[in-house]
């Protein structure tokens, strides 16, 4: 595909009779200079009525931050992976942006429960470039997106095995900005224990931010590095001093009971309304904010390098 270049497509059904509406996509220009995303987690669904939560979050994303480069979903797409009925209400609900705009999924607890990651996989066509271990599940990669690298992990398995992938990773990068992505939070509300020696890479290689799900709250670290606080508590990070971890709430109806603060928060609460974030690089300065379905906007801060 060249770049800068719109193509228009459709789909037909394994019965070669029925077509798609046609979509349309644009790629990406040659040299890209700047990047922006749209950040959710956690639609986590089975019925139709649910779903039209989620497709009410990501229609005020896209309202508020218009064309963007991709989402990234943080994982839980489904309550149930066993049930293909809930598969098609997320995409159906996702219709209106998923045949233009890519999706970074990320692997969720739910998305493979009892089922393992066959079902997930078969819906997404992602980077081979994971843990041997994974390869085969689309649930761990990494990709360049101009000055940004993006390495998604599966927290449900294979830990150890992608230890090793991440210290690989991330040392063979020279993008200037680096985001972890992942389900079960590192910082984010909870601990997740068996995920540390994850911590301990991604400070060693300065990662810039730290994007999360699960916990079903809205969640913001402090900057982070070797286990305690950095910075100097405003809500500008300078100069690779701490890494950022956020959880935003969940994009669907579930909702869970606020835990107690950790040490490392900056911000913690519980809402109960349905938040996404959009998440911008230019140059030397990556700006974050947060709003809910109401429009409110909930968070800001901005990374400096």
């Amino acid at each position: 595909l060249k770049p800068s270049t719109m193509y228009s497509y459709r789909v037909r059904d394994s019965n070669e009779e029925d077509w798609s509406e046609p979509h349309t996509f644009t790629t990406a220009a040659e040299e890209i200079s700047e990047v922006s995303f749209i950040y959710v987690t956690d639609s986590q669904a089975d019925k139709v009525n649910e779903f039209r939560l989620w497709e009410n979050t990501m229609k005020q994303a896209f309202a508020r931050f218009a064309n963007p480069d991709f989402v990234v979903h943080a994982g839980d797409l489904v309550e149930t992976a066993a049930k293909k009925s809930a598969w098609s209400h997320f995409f159906n609900a996702s219709m209106f942006w998923i045949g233009k705009t890519p999706i970074v999924p990320v692997v969720g607890n739910n998305d493979i429960k009892d089922i393992g990651a066959a079902r997930y996989a078969s819906y997404f066509h992602l980077p081979e470039n994971g843990a041997e271990a994974l390869k085969g599940t689309q649930t761990n990669y990494s990709f360049d997106y101009g000055c940004l690298h993006i390495a998604v992990l599966n927290t449900e398995m294979c830990i150890k095995q992608q230890t090793k992938w991440l210290e690989a990773d991330l040392s063979g990068t020279h993008c200037e900005w680096k985001i972890v992505v992942m389900h079960r939070p590192i910082y984010g509300g909870t601990i997740t224990k068996k995920l540390m020696d994850w911590s301990r890479i991604i400070d060693k290689y300065k990662v810039d931010l730290v994007l999360q799900g699960h916990n079903h709250v809205y969640s913001r670290s402090h900057p982070v590095k070797n286990g305690r606080v950095t910075g100097d508590g405003s809500d500008t990070v300078r100069d690779h001093e701490g890494t950022i971890y956020v959880v935003v709430n969940a994009s669907g109806p579930k909702f869970n009971k606020l835990k107690e603060d950790q040490f490392y928060h900056k911000l913690h609460f519980q809402n109960n309304k349905q938040i996404y974030a959009g998440i911008s690089i230019s140059g030397k300065m990556l700006t974050y904010q947060a709003y809910d379905v109401d429009g409110q906007l909930l968070d800001q801060f901005t990374i400096l390098h």
